[in-house]
């Protein structure tokens, strides 16, 4: 969560410093690096089942429709025409051509 990694950035930037103020009082000069990487993963978006089938693809053309259902009525009812999405903001994350 945000609290956590903001924890850990602190702790490390005060590291920092206390390692650069040891290597200044003792050589005048230096400089340490560290560099932070994350994961800025979103949400987990889940899809639904094909119906009829055991397969877990649909086969679709460039530029075909292709819709996003919200209602749980859809869940094991997906096709090439469209599959269920348990993340309902996913509607207005998204426009036409995305």
């Amino acid at each position: 969560d945000h609290e956590e990694q903001g924890a850990r950035i602190r702790n490390l930037r005060e590291i920092m410093a206390e390692r650069r103020a040891a290597r200044v009082s003792k050589i005048g000069f230096g400089q340490d690096v560290a560099a932070i990487a994350m994961d800025l993963k979103g949400p987990e978006i889940r899809t639904g089942t094909i119906e009829g089938s055991d397969y877990t693809k649909a086969a679709i053309e460039a530029g075909q429709r292709f819709k996003l259902h919200t209602d749980e009525a859809m869940r094991s009812k997906g096709s090439g025409e469209g599959v269920f999405v348990d993340h309902a903001p996913l509607a207005d994350a998204v426009k036409p051509g995305d």
